[in-house]
């Protein structure tokens, strides 16, 4: 089973130190590729402290929303960082 949080948002305005971990899963070409680059942006999001204090995945908080969440169950397919697409206002 996999919790799904509510999404959040990324902006290389907000946090122009991830510009190119975003530019990677924008260009990647194959599912593998996109995976690995998502991993590394993952990865560079639990590291970089834009203000010397939190993460940006902390700063971001997706799993401060726990009774937002939504408990999936799933056959063999297991990921825990992905990237939607959501109209615009």
């Amino acid at each position: 089973m996999v919790r799904e949080y509510p999404s959040f948002e990324v902006s290389t305005e907000d946090f122009p130190e991830l510009e190119l971990e975003m530019l990677q899963v924008y260009n990647a070409g194959s599912s593998e590729e996109r995976d690995r680059a998502l991993d590394a942006l993952e990865y560079k999001m639990h590291q970089v402290q834009p203000e010397g204090g939190e993460t940006i995945f902390e700063l971001l908080g997706p799993y401060d929303n726990h009774d937002q969440s939504e408990v999936i169950m799933i056959s063999d397919e297991i990921g825990s960082f992905k990237i939607t697409e959501e109209e615009g206002d």
